[in-house]
């Protein structure tokens, strides 16, 4: 069971990030994109959509995280399904890609180049600071949408402490928190006066792709179940 609270200047905060019922916050939040290595594959030739991925010329060249492992690539897939159907990810699986397990391992495999490119991969973290470091990587910011991750926040209705509880939700939800989290690892947050680089692009101008919580908790054994048959493992 959890208590209601909402967080100082939540009602600020951007749309998905809001729980209308003041139970769960969304203290932070990752994209899921498609990473390339520059040094094998150029600019113009470059994945632009998700479905460039289906070209034969991606055949063995690809890498994608498995969702048997990660609960953000079950969001994805379910994304993609909804939006092209389960025949989308029959046709990548005929590009053979290598399969990994954490969300930052496609991004891993594309940096040390042993793939091209990736099916998937968290925008924060590895990916993020790597690109920062001048690694030999991009990230493809799909026009047909990107998935975006929320990590929620709440506070249970018998904590110990409560009090205490409320002022440290208050604490990652401020302005300076918040910065951090989105300077250190890439994360877009709630906070709305954070600023976020350059070459970060705005959460505004991305095309969200939005999956129903009740449907991942849903759909995740047959996501799991359909993987398993179209990628063989």
């Amino acid at each position: 069971m959890l208590a209601r609270y909402a967080p100082a200047g939540s009602q600020r905060f951007p749309p998905g990030f809001r729980d209308p019922e003041e139970m769960a916050w969304g203290w932070r939040a990752f994209p899921l994109v498609i990473p390339y290595n520059t040094k094998l594959v150029p600019a113009p030739d470059a994945p632009k959509v998700w479905k460039d991925l289906l070209d034969p010329k991606w055949k063995d060249r690809l890498v994608i995280a498995h969702p048997g492992y990660a609960g953000s690539v079950v969001t994805h897939i379910l994304a993609l399904v909804n939006l092209y159907g389960w025949d989308y990810w029959a046709q990548l699986a005929r590009n053979r890609p290598m399969l990994v397990q954490s969300i930052h391992d496609p991004g891993r495999t594309v940096v040390s180049g042993e793939r091209a490119a990736g099916a998937n991969a968290a925008d924060y973290g590895f990916l993020y600071t790597e690109r920062r470091k001048g690694s030999p990587v991009a990230a493809v910011y799909p026009r047909d949408g990107v998935p975006l991750i929320f990590s929620p926040t709440a506070i249970t209705s018998f904590a110990p402490h409560p009090h205490a509880a409320r002022l440290f939700t208050d604490f990652i939800f401020t302005r300076e928190i918040q910065q951090f989290l989105a300077d250190s690892e890439g994360l877009y947050v709630a906070h709305p006066e954070v600023t976020y680089p350059t070459d970060r692009p705005k959460l505004a101008d991305l095309k969200v792709l939005v999956v129903d919580p009740e449907e991942i908790e849903r759909r995740t054994d047959e996501v799991k179940k359909r993987f398993v048959e179209l990628f063989g493992a």
